[in-house]
């Protein structure tokens, strides 16, 4: 049994989807407060709120940190990106990307930790795309991990993920990083 970190119930889903089939239960666990270190490093950042989570909880547990990237603004949101859309929301985002180029990137650190470990475990992932020209409305039947995945169109595909119907997400999900499924082999090879 692995403890999930977060207030993300979206990240939850997807953990569980694809970590189950390798045998690992996922659990949900959000009553952490972390003190986060106010960095553009998602290994350094990743890494701290496990340690933080591990001092806690002392169980295995799993934390993952993210950030959105938008290649015309070089490092920016990273991991700054749920006070950019605090404080602009998705339509402020989308005026200053007003005939700018539209290139962006999810970037993601998943640190793992228990009692066998000096140190937490980094494992990473990159999702390439582009930011739409406008805001795609929400899919009912999936829960998003962020508003952004309102905005977000994956390289190879030519609509937000929140528009995708049940076998284009599923196609997105087939073919992105798997940073679960990478942490979920490992994990098991390491057991």
């Amino acid at each position: 049994m692995i403890y999930f970190v977060t207030g993300n119930k979206g990240k939850v889903e997807t953990a569980k989807a694809e970590l189950s089939p390798l045998g690992i239960e996922v659990v949900h666990y959000d009553s952490i407060e972390f003190s986060e270190p106010r960095s553009y490093d998602l290994n350094e950042i990743a890494k701290s709120k496990a340690n933080q989570a591990f001092n806690a909880l002392r169980k295995p547990l799993m934390v993952l940190d993210a950030g959105f990237y938008i290649n015309r603004w070089g490092d920016f949101p990273g991991p700054f990106t749920n006070h950019i859309i605090e404080t602009l929301d998705l339509k402020g985002i989308m005026k200053l990307l007003e005939n700018e180029k539209r290139d962006c990137e999810f970037r993601n650190a998943l640190a793992y930790m228990d009692d066998t470990l000096d140190e937490p475990k980094v494992f990473y992932s990159s999702i390439k795309g582009i930011v739409s020209e406008g805001i795609g409305s929400d899919n009912p039947k999936r829960i998003g991990w962020s508003v952004l995945h309102k905005i977000f169109i994956p390289e190879g595909f030519d609509k937000p993920l929140s528009e995708m119907n049940s076998e284009e997400y599923a196609i997105y999900r087939k073919n992105r990083q798997p940073i679960y499924s990478s942490f979920g082999e490992w994990l098991v090879a390491n057991r």
